[in-house]
């Protein structure tokens, strides 16, 4: 996961974070065009995020039709079909 590349052999500085009261975590955004499919977190990822300390949250939106619009074809009021995926690592002090 690209993601978790970005932040590897930074422990200790997510540690000190942790350990100073801020909440870090990962967002994964995907949105489903057929609201099939969707993200796999394999054992290898898991193991890497628990030894970050490191929880991940999941925003997954399904288009209840099973498409979703999008840029021109929205702009010609026709359909698209895709699938979008994002993540960012959130950081923000406890409270």
């Amino acid at each position: 996961m690209w993601i978790l590349d970005q932040l590897a052999g930074r422990e200790k500085e997510l540690q000190q974070l942790q350990g100073q009261g801020y909440q870090i975590d990962v967002s994964y955004y995907w949105t489903s065009a057929t609201g099939h499919g969707g993200p796999v977190l394999d054992h290898a990822i898991m193991r890497r995020l628990v030894s970050l300390q490191l929880d991940i949250w999941l925003d997954v939106i399904a288009d209840q039709e099973g498409t979703v619009e999008q840029g021109a074809a929205a702009d010609r009021n026709e359909r698209s079909l895709h699938s979008s995926t994002w993540m960012l690592v959130h950081l923000s002090p406890g409270g």
